[in-house]
């Protein structure tokens, strides 16, 4: 999807999260990228309209709930949450 290259001990599971939505139970892995090789781009242009990096603090409006959940637990050092259940 972003068209770089992530050797698996660059990666690191930061949150994970029970969901519940439309489409049943889903659990959601949050995984960051210390290195990586290459510039990242889109390269699914018919399923993301664009890549680009943003502050924490100001992810654009049309974020999915659930993701600025996940933004906010990782920003909180939570490791696991809950999203959905009420």
């Amino acid at each position: 999807e972003l068209g770089i290259t992530i050797k698996p001990e660059h990666l690191r599971i930061v949150h994970v999260m029970n969901k519940n939505g439309n489409q049943g139970e889903k659990v959601g892995f949050f995984i960051e990228a210390t290195i990586w090789d290459g510039e990242p781009h889109n390269k699914e242009p018919d399923k993301h309209d664009d890549v680009r990096w943003f502050e924490v603090n100001k992810l654009p409006e049309n974020i999915l709930p659930s993701g600025k959940h996940a933004f906010e637990m990782v920003g909180k050092n939570v490791f696991y949450s809950e999203f959905g259940w009420e």
